[in-house]
């Protein structure tokens, strides 16, 4: 008798627990449960930006019907790959397109409870970053300074894996098809900046105190101008074709076209300039503050080093990261190229406001040069060689494209 007691009271007890179960709360519905039929299949009916975006960069609007909400439910694919859900309502989608470069992306929405995938759209999804030539350190080939010339050749200045031996300037045509001789090396051994100055005639800059006048198929040999103590890392043109220069010596210099010098004395080790709305930027180091600071340019063409700001603290939001070089979007936005790996280049916003450009897409661990045509979208910069632990080379150094969808500010040289 005990025994069928001990048996009806196990049948009530998992009669209970399958109650209890079966009214406990159903899991989050997610793409692997979509059961057969249900809703209608999700439609697209436009993208923003329409037609054609970055790769891995931009936040795409999906705007349509019949998408399930929530960022679990629907799925975006681009050729197949998926892009990163960022918000979902029943009309309305935003992702972040995946790193997949094509003239023609299909891009398609599985929605929730819909068996059938959405109508495809074809877009176009652009590279964000790309290696602009295949320098070859084996042959000696290391970039460091460059700039464009009015025929859309990039002129850059190469030294051997060694570093005791200069290549001199090349010429790269806008085909990107060939490296050809332009500057012989001469008594140099590379260059640190190179510029564009009035009349097109290019001017260069190496950690010496000393600016040069370059011109095709002569090498280098006296220097067109110096200045005692400088030791100039940077020059940069202003709107009245001064040549601003930066260095280490706790000195800013101007040079006229006569040639005649200006020292300005201030505290700090800059390595880079730029001339912008009127007034001189420079990065790099004041004792432990990292940054980008400010002067403006009086109409005497002196600077106002009265009203010296700093701009933008690096130091206090980038923890370690040092100022190497600057260049300014038309907009307003300054961009830094730091040490900051992986994602080295800095964006400030007019309101100081500041972001890592393009995270986990720029292949970069150190930006140290910037070269940014006021007539292009792309930002271009030297990008130094990284290894591993073993000293095997990860990336060598190079110069890099980023393409930037708007334009960089005004330059004096020319």
């Amino acid at each position: 008798m005990m025994k069928i007691q001990y048996k009806i009271l196990n049948v009530f007890f998992a009669i209970g627990l399958l109650f209890i179960f079966s009214c406990a709360d159903d899991p989050a519905p997610t793409l692997m449960d979509i059961p057969p039929g249900g809703q209608p299949a999700p439609i697209i009916n436009s993208i923003e930006p329409a037609n054609v975006a970055l790769a891995g960069v931009t936040v795409l609007t999906i705007l349509g019907s019949n998408f399930a909400p929530g960022i679990d439910s629907v799925s975006v694919t681009f050729n197949g790959t998926k892009g990163t859900i960022l918000s979902v309502t029943n009309n309305e989608i935003k992702v972040q397109a995946p790193n997949v470069v094509a003239d023609t992306v299909k891009i398609k929405v599985a929605s929730y409870k819909s068996e059938n995938f959405s109508n495809i759209i074809d877009y176009k999804l652009l590279t964000a970053s790309e290696e602009y030539f295949s320098f070859d350190p084996n042959n000696g080939q290391i970039p460091f300074a460059f700039i464009f010339n009015s025929s859309g050749d990039m002129l850059v200045s190469l030294l051997s894996i060694t570093g005791t031996n200069a290549l001199g300037i090349k010429r790269i045509p806008p085909d990107r098809s060939e490296l050809l001789n332009y500057i012989p090396m001469g008594n140099t051994q590379k260059w640190d900046c190179l510029k564009y100055g009035p009349g097109n005639q290019l001017y260069g800059s190496r950690s010496v105190n000393a600016i040069w006048k370059l011109n095709e198929g002569v090498p280098p040999a006296s220097p067109w101008t110096s200045a005692a103590g400088s030791l100039n890392k940077d020059i940069e043109f202003d709107m009245n074709q001064n040549i601003w220069a930066v260095g280490t010596a706790n000195r800013i210099y101007r040079f006229t076209q006569t040639p005649s010098s200006t020292p300005f004395t201030v505290t700090g080790t800059f390595r880079s300039a730029r001339v912008f709305n009127g007034a001189l930027y420079v990065g790099g180091a004041k004792g432990t503050t990292e940054g980008v600071w400010k002067y403006p340019i009086l109409p005497s063409g002196d600077l106002d080093l009265a009203s010296e700001e700093l701009y933008f603290d690096l130091s206090s939001t980038y923890t370690g990261a040092q100022a190497l070089a600057i260049t300014f979007a038309a907009d307003g936005d300054l961009l830094i190229g730091t040490n900051k790996d992986p994602d080295p280049i800095i964006v400030v916003h007019p309101n100081k406001s500041s972001e890592v450009l393009y995270p986990g897409v720029i292949r970069a661990s150190k930006a140290f040069y910037f070269y940014w045509s006021p007539n292009s979208t792309s930002l271009f910069f030297t990008r130094e060689a990284k290894g591993d632990a073993t000293g095997k080379l990860i990336y060598s150094q190079s110069i890099i494209r980023v393409e930037m969808q708007k334009n960089g500010a005004p330059y004096y040289g020319n």
